[in-house]
């Protein structure tokens, strides 16, 4: 277990949690995120959070996956890749932001807040010096969230999901020096 805050903590998430990250996705993702498929997320769900991929995103190098716990409460999911290419400047590598999602009765608490303080400080001791990410164009709580934390844009792209209704597939890949 990693102690982020007081309040905070983060347990790695191994193979044999695939059943209990299905349920916690299953849980909060819905929510702020079905009106974006045509089967409400389900394809979704299965696909990224299926034992299979699980297994991969576990295997890939320089990836940490975590249970984040709010009181010892599991609220969400945090992944993050270190040394990762920088989609858009090839050969520049930072750390990824790859998932970070929570419960949505957790907006406000600072939680998010924490998480990226914590994940900064830990870019930096593992010697890295930029964190970026890719969101959603049309998550502006999100968007607006990453730039007041020094993130800034860097490009625009589509995703290629045929379940996801297309004028939600904008996304926004940014970055900030840690």
């Amino acid at each position: 277990m990693i102690q982020v805050s007081e309040n905070i903590s983060l347990d790695t998430i191994t193979v044999s949690d695939q059943p209990k990250l299905m349920d916690l996705m299953q849980q909060i993702y819905p929510e702020p995120y079905a009106h974006l498929w045509e089967d409400n997320g389900d394809w979704y769900l299965e696909n990224q959070y299926s034992l299979e991929r699980l297994k991969e995103e576990l295997e890939e190098e320089n990836s940490c996956y975590f249970f984040v716990k709010y009181q010892g409460a599991t609220i969400g999911i945090l992944r993050y890749i270190h040394r990762a290419v920088f989609t858009d400047c090839r050969h520049i590598s930072g750390t990824k932001l790859h998932r970070v999602y929570l419960n949505p009765m957790m907006q406000g608490m600072g939680v998010g807040q924490d998480l990226m303080n914590w994940l900064s400080e830990e870019v930096k001791a593992n010697g890295g010096v930029m964190l970026w990410l890719e969101a959603m164009d049309t998550q502006t709580q999100a968007l607006t969230f990453y730039e007041k934390n020094g993130f800034q844009l860097s490009s625009d792209f589509s995703l290629d999901y045929e379940r996801m209704f297309s004028k939600y597939r904008g996304m926004k890949r940014m970055w900030k020096y840690v």
